[in-house]
């Protein structure tokens, strides 16, 4: 089934949610990173998941769709072309923290692909949940335990992303550790076969919509460039 985006009330009867139930990003946070992630202490890693679960289950007893943000982005990209399949790849590469050294990508790389043979969903898994340095070959040449960080912000699947009348804005993260979290609404919202938004021109919008794209010029000059000149550090679509 497909839906058109067409959100204009926080309080109506909610029919679909997407949501990002932890997976091993939430394992791998270690108290001396704690700053670093965004968390306050260590959580209880099985404990959190199955409160999620619970949570997901206790929506859909009240006929909610809930939508999975890893099965979406697995489903999104296995109908992808290769193209488009390779640049998520490599927008991913782009944006790894720590960055990576020429080497290491390709050994992430070479990773994600032998995760991607696999399935599709233990590569967006591994995407997620970042690259143990014990998983690569390449171990002794990483400082940390990571090649990879994890995301462990990813369950607040509100924030990088919000809806806006029939289309939605990708947000830009203020802490850096975050800002990888947008790289799957980039992916899925365009092209994804349940989500449908559309992108606009100045002489499309409504004066409502307007006074956001006037409200993002005058907070954020650099998205505004960027948009005018086709691209866009903050991609809308309506």
């Amino acid at each position: 089934m497909k839906y058109n985006i067409n959100v204009h009330s926080e309080i109506g009867q909610l029919q679909t949610v997407l949501v990002h139930t932890p997976g091993n990003e939430i394992r791998r946070i270690s108290p001396r990173r704690l700053d670093d992630l965004l968390f306050s202490a260590v959580i209880e890693p099985d404990t959190a998941i199955q409160e999620h679960q619970t949570f997901c289950q206790l929506l859909q007893e009240q006929n909610i769709e809930v939508v999975q943000l890893t099965d979406l982005t697995a489903t999104t990209f296995d109908k992808a072309n290769a193209t488009a399949q390779n640049q998520f790849i490599e927008t991913w590469l782009d944006q790894a923290e720590p960055k990576l050294t020429p080497e290491h990508r390709k050994v992430a790389k070479q990773y994600l692909l032998e995760q991607k043979a696999k399935s599709t969903l233990s590569m967006v898994r591994s995407m997620m949940g970042g690259i143990d340095k014990r998983k690569v070959a390449a171990a002794n040449t990483i400082n940390g335990d990571f090649l990879v960080d994890p995301m462990p912000n990813l369950y607040f699947t509100r924030d990088p992303f919000a809806s806006i009348g029939h289309g939605i804005s990708i947000n830009r993260m203020k802490y850096l550790t975050r800002r990888r979290e947008t790289l799957f609404a980039s992916f899925i919202l365009p092209t994804t076969p349940i989500i449908a938004a559309r992108k606009f021109t100045l002489n499309q919008l409504t004066w409502a919509q307007l006074r956001v794209v006037i409200f993002l010029y005058m907070t954020n000059k650099q998205w505004w460039w960027g948009w005018v000149n086709g691209q866009p550090k903050l991609p809308l679509m309506f």
